[in-house]
């Protein structure tokens, strides 16, 4: 329970991370979008503001600083982007040392995903932050 409890906690991060990097697209009714608006970070960073962020379990500075290392995301070829992956994951912990054991690399590799996640919601101009979803 309690590696399930940091566990919610690093994808929420990363999922919240992934919302407000994404640009926002507002779109037309037809579905096409008319415009792309700054990302909600980059919103805030020009108004002075902090993002808001969920607090971090205490220790999980390195699991963050691998993430970010790592690149969360990829790019796919007809446009968009996928969660980094096993393919990545592996190699990146080799090279780096930075994490080693099994339950870091699958924390890392959950973090991918719930910043893909957050990201593709974000790009939405009525998306709920994953914050505010609970």
């Amino acid at each position: 329970k309690f590696l399930a409890g940091r566990l919610r906690r690093l994808t929420l991060y990363a999922e919240q991370m992934g919302f407000l990097q994404a640009p926002i697209d507002v779109k037309k009714q037809d579905g096409s979008v008319e415009r792309t608006l700054p990302s909600r970070l980059e919103q805030y960073r020009e108004a002075g503001r902090k993002a808001p962020l969920p607090d971090l379990p205490d220790g999980a500075d390195y699991l963050v600083n691998a993430f970010f290392a790592l690149r969360p995301t990829r790019p796919l070829a007809m446009g968009g982007i996928r969660a980094a992956d096993w393919p990545e994951i592996a190699p990146f912990m080799q090279a780096t040392k930075s994490i080693s054991d099994a339950w870091e690399a699958e924390t890392l590799h959950s973090m991918c995903s719930a910043f893909c996640d957050g990201f593709h919601a974000g790009q939405n101009s009525f998306g709920i932050s994953p914050m505010e979803r609970g």
